[in-house]
């Protein structure tokens, strides 16, 4: 049975702070605001080149906030190689990239907090291969790891104890030392690949992880809660015991269903579209924020919430 459409709604334009800017990254923060890095097109390969140089050349970008009109941008004057961003408290801003490497001397200081006037204040490890980046409105950071950091390449495999122990997924304090990991060693459904897909609304965190089932899991104050599910996803909502399971993979598909008995359950299966019918970009960046998907593609941001869903028959 051919899956029903369902379009995003478009929620405003992402302006860039200065004529000729191209966007480096974005992503959404706890109150559901866009936050964006920019930089003149010719440093653009700079600031996203991969593997990481060392040390790469530190370039003028711009951060913006959009909620959803801007209402804020902060000039970085020296702003190197970076991969992923998020507002925190006081106006503050955690930028950072996704690779750390373990030196003779240490490894990489992935992460550095900057102020409202875009000085640096902080700089730390996140550790390596870092898919996902999500604050809390305390200042709290969630970072979900990909295999490359859980196999621990860049250096990080090497003998002798690692400068920090890495896991899945761990909650960073607001100055960024470590305050919880996930106890993978303990999981019931065994071995844990990497961070397929994480949540943070409020002080929780949902996630799916990469490993023989594809279990929702929620973190509240340490607490865990496992749902059951055999559906892939990369981006997830959820509102009380309804969650949305988006996979781009599988013709933009938007699984449906309750947290229930244990399992997700799923009540109705859809192809998301753009407003227009047609189908979403192929480099769509998808982020989830408690009950909202947000779309970010091109100079646009559309958004979809669990209040825009209705039951349809499973196909």
């Amino acid at each position: 049975m051919a899956r029903p459409l369902l379009p995003v709604r478009h929620h405003a334009p992402i302006t860039a702070p200065d004529d000729g800017d191209v966007r480096v990254c974005a992503s959404v923060g706890p109150a559901g605001e866009v936050i964006a890095v920019w930089s003149a097109a010719k440093d653009l390969p700079v600031l996203t080149a991969f593997p990481d140089p060392h040390p790469p050349r530190a370039v003028t970008a711009r951060v913006s906030v959009h909620a959803p009109d801007t209402v804020s941008v902060t000039e970085i004057t020296r702003l190197g190689l970076t991969n992923f961003v998020q507002p925190l408290p006081g106006g503050n801003i955690l930028v950072g990239r996704a690779r750390s490497r373990r030196r003779g001397m240490g490894p990489d200081r992935n992460a550095v907090i900057y102020d409202a006037g875009g000085h640096a204040r902080t700089a730390e490890v996140l550790g390596d291969g870092i898919q996902y980046v999500l604050a809390d409105s305390a200042g709290h950071v969630w970072v979900g790891y990909s295999d490359d950091g859980t196999f621990r390449d860049y250096g990080w495999g090497h003998p002798g104890p690692p400068p920090a122990e890495q896991c899945v997924l761990i909650r960073f304090a607001p100055d960024l030392t470590p305050a919880w990991r996930y106890p993978s060693a303990d999981h019931p459904s065994g071995p844990i690949y990497g961070c397929a897909t994480l949540n943070v609304d409020g002080a929780a965190a949902w996630t799916r992880f990469d490993y023989d089932d594809l279990s929702l899991v929620r973190i509240d104050q340490g607490l865990l809660n496992v749902w059951r599910n055999e559906i892939g996803a990369t981006a997830l909502a959820v509102a009380g015991s309804r969650a949305a399971l988006y996979n781009p993979h599988d013709y933009d598909r938007l699984a449906v269903g309750l947290l229930k008995d244990g399992h997700f359950q799923v009540t109705g299966i859809y192809r998301l579209v753009l407003p227009d019918k047609a189908v979403l970009p192929k480099h769509t960046q998808v982020i989830g924020r408690g009950p909202c998907l947000h779309f970010l593609t091109g100079d646009d941001w559309y958004q979809l919430t669990m209040s825009d869903l209705r039951p349809q028959p499973h196909g």
